[in-house]
Parts: C-alpha cells; structure tokens; sequence
C-alpha cells in the first residue's frame, strides 16, 4: 500500500520533495514490516512501533520525536490513500 501511495504521490510534488519522502516511506515501511496485514496495524501496535524508533538504543532508525511525527504524518496519508 505505501509503495502505490508513492507513486501517486511522486507525481504531485517537486522531485527534491519526492526524495525526502522516498525516504521516510522506506523508514515507515521497515519500521511496521513490508509483509504485515494493514488489519493488523492497530493504534497500540504502530504506538509501540514509534516508541522503539524514537526511545530505543537497538533500534536500526532511532530518529527524533519530531521526525516521528513526521513519520506519523506519512502514515496517516498513506492510510487514507489505500
């Protein structure tokens, strides 16, 4: 879902802006596992998700809280799209 959300999304925005994104979808889409079930994405498990990111030291994409939100704001529009 998030790799069609991006291609429809690419086609709206400046190829600078496609690259910063590009990035945070690779993050958001290892970050919740490219073969999980969208059904199985709940409030409780992405919360858990986003703390292991921004909290944990063993995390592969430790990142800011800000970051996060930033991350959080991709998911939402991808969420929405599919």
């Amino acid at each position: 879902m998030a790799n069609k959300w991006f291609e429809y999304y690419k086609k709206q925005v400046k190829d600078s802006t496609v690259y910063s994104v590009q990035g945070q979808v690779k993050i958001v889409i290892e970050m919740v596992g490219k073969d999980t079930l969208p059904a199985k994405i709940t409030p409780q498990y992405l919360r858990h998700k986003f703390e292991e990111i921004i909290f944990s030291d063993t995390s592969k994409h430790k990142v800011s809280t800000s970051y996060a939100r930033s991350l959080k704001s991709r998911l939402n529009a991808i969420f929405n799209y599919g």
